[in-house]
């Protein structure tokens, strides 16, 4: 078994221990493969910690642990990581911040975070926030892939 077999079989079983209720040993899994796995593994274990974290009202942990998903080589959990992190950043008040996470999340191509990237910025735009590229029917276009 190689040793990305074994990163992602943790992860697994992480996600699994959490469905199971058991949030504390789930947490502490994730923490361990994301300081330690593999970078591609890390970006997927700090996503699902931040998860984890945010179920819990963790918000502060939360945002680090997305942040760090999004600075590590898995695009999939870049993506999922920037548009948890944009709507976290949103709802405190950082307006400029959340921006560019869903700006990430929207441009990242993901079949899942880009529409709701573009969905939410499209609601941050609509209640007056800035929008550098343009205005909401814009982003909104970009993220659900119309032109």
């Amino acid at each position: 078994m190689s040793s990305s077999d074994v990163d992602d079989l943790a992860i697994a079983v992480a996600k699994n221990t959490y469905e199971k209720g058991d949030i504390a040993a789930a947490e502490k899994m994730l923490r361990l493969i994301a300081a330690e796995g593999r970078p591609s593994a890390a970006g997927l274990a700090a996503f699902n910690l931040g998860v984890v974290l945010e179920s819990r009202g963790n918000t502060r942990d939360a945002r680090q642990a997305y942040r760090m998903a999004v600075d590590l080589p898995n695009p999939d959990a870049t993506a999922m990581a920037a548009l948890n992190l944009g709507i976290i950043l949103f709802y405190e008040g950082d307006i400029e911040q959340a921006q560019t996470f869903l700006t990430v999340a929207m441009e990242s191509g993901h079949p899942e975070a880009a529409p709701k990237g573009a969905f939410n910025l499209g609601g941050l735009l609509a209640r007056g926030g800035p929008y550098r590229g343009g205005d909401a029917r814009v982003a909104a276009r970009g993220g659900l892939g119309s032109s």
